[in-house]
């Protein structure tokens, strides 16, 4: 896979501030990627995901997408259409008075011709399951249909990568599993998505984990590595997830499972049919 997102050595530090929110941090992201940036409240994660989208400027380095430079002036249009980005909370990005109008939106700033417009919004609609909600007002939705109403607005414009800013933190269980089914099947369309998160269960479903601890980069591998470092999760105020857990107590009891198992319904699968004479 090729290079989409490079980031090159960046620092940010805001304005009137003594101290860099981000100090030399460097990042690549292949094509079709499902990363998960995770760390505690004022690490530098969510810092990062809105420099990578041009919403603002790094003080030093520089960050590529594609091999061309993210430019934070509002004149680069067309790199705002290539990164697409889902907030916290979803009422924030509602503009129509309903859901088929709100797909319509962006599409209509970008000037996509009509016929274009109308197959990708029918396209997004089916890929998200929005079918029954297209004549409903947005702000009426549950918490994940929201959610699932944002990531089409964002699809619709086909960016290159997607990135949500603690997209789920917001929502209950329910509104979590509608969500993280989504991205599930925008990851297997080959979209590259950054999910910065501090919800440890959500990252067992990604391929990568990259942990920042007061503004430096300090772990980037799969994240079952990454749990395996005790003093690192430690330090970085993280906890390891119950299904992590588990296998890794499961594995010093000499009792280890066939693979690796990222949810509780594979755990609680290779659970009962478990051996009974181990």
């Amino acid at each position: 896979m090729t290079v989409l997102i490079d980031i090159q050595d960046v620092s940010f530090q805001y304005p009137h501030s003594s101290k860099s929110v981000l100090t030399d941090v460097s990042i690549r992201i292949k094509r079709g990627e499902w990363v998960a940036i995770a760390g505690r409240n004022g690490s530098g994660k969510s810092t990062l995901g809105r420099l990578v989208t041009g919403q603002l400027q790094p003080t030093s380095g520089s960050i590529l997408l594609a091999g061309d430079q993210i430019d934070s002036s509002a004149s680069d249009r067309i790199g705002r259409m290539r990164c697409g980005y889902v907030f916290q909370n979803p009422d924030h990005q509602f503009i129509g008075a309903t859901v088929w109008d709100d797909l319509a939106f962006g599409l209509e700033n970008y000037a996509i011709p009509r016929e274009e417009m109308l197959s990708r919004m029918r396209k997004y609609v089916a890929v998200l399951d929005l079918e029954d909600l297209i004549d409903q007002a947005p702000h009426q939705l549950s918490g994940g249909q929201k959610q699932r109403v944002a990531l089409a607005g964002v699809m619709v414009l086909e960016p290159d990568v997607i990135i949500l800013d603690e997209a789920t933190s917001m929502l209950d269980p329910k509104g979590r599993t509608e969500v993280m089914n989504a991205l599930a099947e925008i990851s297997r369309r080959g979209v590259t998505i950054v999910m910065i998160t501090h919800d440890m269960e959500e990252v067992m479903q990604t391929e990568r984990l990259i942990i920042v601890h007061e503004g430096q980069l300090v772990a980037d591998d799969h994240p079952f590595k990454v749990f395996e470092e005790d003093h690192l999760i430690q330090e970085a105020g993280l906890k390891r997830p119950f299904v992590v857990e588990l296998q890794q107590e499961l594995g010093k009891a000499d009792l280890p499972l066939h693979g690796q198992c990222r949810t509780e319904g594979e755990l609680i699968k290779q659970l009962c049919s478990f051996p009974l004479n181990k």
